[in-house]
This record gives C-alpha cells, structure tokens and sequence, in this order.
C-alpha cells in the first residue's frame, strides 16, 4: 500500500484537495455554490410559469392584481431563463479566477500542520531502516511499530498538501517529480557541463560542483521506484540540498525549474569546458587562501 498518493489530475480537482487540507484542522472549506445554485435553478422557467399563470388567471379575481403580479413572477423567471444559459460557465470561472487567492489562504492557514508532518516523518524514519525505511519489519525491535506508524501517518498527511498541485497523469515532467513540487524545496543546483564529442566517462566538466544536481536525479529515480521510500527519506537528510517544505506557486515554480536544470545537461565546447574548468580551479585557489588567511587570523587572535 502507498502512503503518499497523488489524485489531483485537473485544475477543478484542486477545490477537493483544498477541502481535504483543511479537514486536516477539523474546518471546512466555504463553498455554497452548490446550495445557492440548487436555489437559483429551482425557480420554474417562464414557460411553466406562463403554464402556471394561466391556470390560476382561471380564478383570479383582482384583474388588476393579477396582471402586476404575473408581469413581477414571469420577469423575475425571464431574469433566471437568462442566468441559467451561462450559469455552468460562470461559476467555473469564478472558481478558475478564485483559486490562486484561496491557495494561498490554505497553505498560509494550515502550514503548521505541514511542519508537523514533517517533523514526525523526520523522528520516525530515525529508528527505522536507513536505505528503505517504509520497508522495516515492524516487529523488529520495540520502537519500529509505532515508529512505523507515524511515518505511514505522516506520509498520508503530506500526500494531502502534495495534492494542492494538479498533475496530467500523462504529463509527469520534470523526471518524473511533477507530483513532488507542492512539498519540498532544493537549494544549490547547478546544471551539468557536458563536454560536446567527449566520451561518457570523461564528459563532465564540472562534476564537483554537481552534489545536488546528482541528488535530484538519485531522487527522482528513487521517487519513480518508491514514492513512499523517497519521500522518507528526504525527511532523513539523505538527499543532499532538498528538504521537505510546503511550497508556494512561486516556489513550486522556482523547484521546477531547479530539477529541470539538474535533469538536463547543457552542452558546451571544448574551448568552453576548459575555460570553466579554469575558472573552477582558480575559485577553488581563493577558497583555499581565504581558509589559510582566517586560520592565521584566528592564530594571531588566540
């Protein structure tokens, strides 16, 4: 069974999946459009309301009266024949133009219930196996079971908040990871240098400088294997520069763009891999001088 499920496949989902994050803190997500519309669309067209008029101007009395208030009713019915041609349309629209404010809402409202997820998942996987900690045998030493647990529990939590992203179940871009952008946040990706006719082994021109870049593309090839897996451990710190953190659109965005740029190489010449090789080598000199100038310093100081 997985723990972290993705169903958010279309934009109209999101309103589920924002009902579902509030349910979290017991609340409810203010939608009346259902009621209010089941109210409007109730109203009788002004063809049967024409109908009904007609039977009751059978008995009717007040010439007068009856005529103002049957002009009022069939105006008032005309007014709805109106809203309802464009009523469907309408609402989806106003839900679509709705949606980004009442996302950001929810993530501002219900962070803490991330965080708390997250801080769970983090102390459970610690007395859980290290290389696949949803896998543990749970009646392998007192703390695994419940350990075990929590981590199932927060899994499921977190899995709620990755759901304020639609993803195409066709369309995973990037890696695989499209489902994986609500939730984490990755610093210190730079893409890779790959060197144009070298051969595989010796194409990278910048591979000490690809630590993160090589986590995302470990994760996302862990991530395809086992969602579950994955997402543990990247509460244990094992994937390095990525964390679990409940994004905006704009950070969501922003880590897009990160593991597009870890996934794809950007092919440079000859002549420019050794000129960024050099300049790796001459930063990594400054670095090492600066690190002996501070030594010394802190000698003289003590």
């Amino acid at each position: 069974m997985t723990y972290f499920t993705h169903t958010t496949r279309t934009e109209a989902n999101l309103d589920r999946a924002l009902s579902a994050v509030y349910e979290l803190d017991g609340l409810q997500l203010v939608d009346n459009t259902k009621e209010n519309s089941r109210a409007l669309l109730g109203w009788p067209t002004a063809t049967a309301l024409s109908y009904q008029l007609a039977d009751e101007a059978i008995h009717a009395e007040d010439h007068e009266e009856f005529a103002r208030s049957a002009a009022a009713r069939l105006a008032e019915a005309a007014a709805v024949d109106a809203i309802r041609e464009s009523w469907h349309d309408a609402t989806r629209m106003a839900h679509r133009d709705a949606r980004p404010a009442r996302l950001a809402d929810t993530i501002e409202d219900t962070r803490h219930r991330f965080d708390k997820a997250a801080e769970d998942l983090t102390s459970a996987v610690e007395k859980l196996d290290q290389r696949a900690p949803m896998n543990t045998d749970p009646l392998r030493d007192d703390e695994a079971a419940p350990a075990l647990r929590t981590a199932r529990a927060a899994l499921a939590t977190l899995s709620r908040f990755a759901n304020l992203s639609h993803v195409d179940p066709n369309d995973d871009r990037p890696a695989g990871l499209a489902t994986l952008l609500r939730v984490i946040a990755i610093d210190g990706v730079v893409q890779e240098l790959a060197r144009n006719g070298a051969p595989e082994a010796d194409r990278t021109v910048n591979e000490e400088e690809l630590t993160v870049t090589r986590a995302v593309r470990q994760l996302a090839e862990d991530y395809r294997a086992d969602r579950d897996n994955a997402v543990a451990n990247i509460a244990a710190g094992r994937y390095a520069g990525i964390t679990l953190h409940l994004s905006t659109d704009q950070e969501a965005a922003e880590v897009r763009t990160a593991v597009g740029q870890a996934i794809q190489p950007k092919w440079v010449s000859g002549d420019e891999a050794g000129q960024h090789r050099e300049s790796l080598t001459t930063r990594g000199q400054k670095l090492k001088a600066e690190g002996r100038a501070a030594r010394a310093r802190a000698l003289r100081a003590g």
